[in-house]
C-alpha cells in the first residue's frame, strides 16, 4: 500500500480573514473531491504566520471547528471526529506534514488526510521586516493500492547556519498603538541566500549518494524557492531531461512561504502530470532541506 496526493488546491485570498477563507477552501475541495468528511481521520495545519500569531488552541483545530460547524449548518451528518494538530517548518512544512500523514494512512488510522496551510501578515502595519501575501492551500492525501505515490522522504539539517537567519516574537508596542502585543522580528544575514543555495545542493548530493542514484529517475524537480545559480550543477546530479520548476510571483506584493510548493504545483501542473517521477525540494530558513521522491499519477489542480 502506498500514499498518493489526490488533490492540491492553491488560492490567493483577497481579504485578511485567513481562517474564514481557508475554511471555505477546505469545503470547496471536499465538494470537488466528493469524499465525505467522515472518511478523513487527520488534519494537519502547516501555517507559520497566523492571525495575531495565534498559537492556542492549534490553528488546525480552529479550522476543523469552523468547517464542521458549516457542515452541520448545511444539514450534513457525520460521526467521526478528526485528529488535528499544527506542524510548522516554513516552506518545508507541507512535505513534513505529508510524511507524517502518510504514516497515519499506512497504519490504517485513516483512508484520507487533509494538509492545509498558507500565509498572512499576522498584524497589519506592525513593525516587521516580513511582508506576506495572503494565500492558502489544501491538499488531500489518500491510500493507494498500487505503487503510485511517495517513494522516499528525507530531511537534511544545516544547524551550522542557524545564526544566519534568526526570528523571534517579542512582546512590544505596535508603532500604531500604545498597547503591547506579539511582534515578529527577523534578522537575516547578507550571506543567507548563498548558504541556502549551498545547502540545497549539498542535500541533493547526499540524497543521491544515500539513495543509490535515484535522482536520475526524476523527470521533474519542484523547488519551494527558485534556485538562482546551480541549475547546471543540479542537472549534473539529476538528469539533463529533468524539468526544473519553482514558484513564480511578484515578491513586491508579499512573500509566499508556507504555500510556496503548492503554488509551484499549480503553476507547473501540466509538467507535473506528464512526469513519471517527481522530486520535491523544500528549504526552510533554519536551514534545513526536505526532499520527497514521488511516483506520479494524474492529479487534480485548482488555481
Amino acid at each position: 500500500m502506498g500514499v498518493k496526493i489526490t488533490n492540491i488546491t492553491y488560492k490567493q485570498l483577497h481579504v485578511a480573514d485567513w481562517i474564514g477563507q481557508t475554511s471555505e477552501l477546505v469545503l470547496e475541495v471536499l465538494q470537488k473531491a466528493k469524499i465525505p468528511w467522515n472518511k478523513f481521520g487527520l488534519l494537519i495545519n502547516t501555517s507559520v504566520y497566523t492571525p495575531d500569531y495565534h498559537a492556542e488552541p492549534s490553528m488546525a483545530s480552529v479550522i476543523q471547528n469552523r468547517v464542521e460547524r458549516d457542515l452541520i449548518n448545511s444539514g450534513q451528518d457525520f460521526s467521526r471526529k478528526l485528529f488535528s494538530f499544527d506542524l510548522t517548518n516554513g516552506s518545508a512544512g507541507m512535505l513534513n506534514a505529508m510524511e507524517v500523514a502518510g504514516e497515519f494512512i499506512k497504519s490504517g488510522f485513516t483512508e484520507h488526510a487533509l494538509i492545509i496551510g498558507g500565509d498572512i501578515n499576522p498584524i497589519e502595519n506592525a513593525p516587521s521586516n516580513v511582508h506576506l501575501k495572503p494565500v492558502a492551500f489544501v491538499a488531500i492525501l489518500s491510500k493507494s493500492e498500487d505503487d503510485v505515490g511517495f517513494i522516499r522522504f528525507k530531511t537534511y539539517d544545516f544547524s551550522e547556519y542557524n545564526d544566519r537567519y534568526l526570528s523571534q516574537i517579542k512582546w512590544k508596542k505596535n508603532k500604531n498603538s500604545s498597547q503591547k502585543r506579539n511582534i515578529l522580528e527577523i534578522d537575516k544575514k547578507s550571506e543567507y541566500q548563498t548558504l541556502l543555495e549551498k545547502s540545497i545542493f549539498k542535500s541533493l548530493e547526499r540524497f543521491q549518494n544515500q539513495e543509490s542514484d535515484k535522482l536520475h529517475i526524476a523527470d521533474q524537480i519542484i523547488f519551494s524557492v527558485k534556485p538562482e545559480k546551480n541549475i547546471g550543477a543540479i542537472h549534473s546530479l539529476t538528469s539533463e531531461r529533468a524539468t526544473i520548476s519553482y514558484p513564480v510571483y511578484n515578491s513586491k506584493e508579499g512573500e509566499i512561504v508556507t504555500a510556496s510548493l503548492a503554488l509551484a504545483f499549480s503553476q507547473n501542473h501540466n509538467d507535473f502530470q506528464a512526469a513519471k517521477t517527481v522530486l520535491f525540494v523544500a528549504a526552510n530558513p533554519g536551514i534545513s532541506v526536505s526532499l520527497a521522491l514521488y511516483k506520479n499519477a494524474k492529479l487534480h489542480f485548482e488555481k
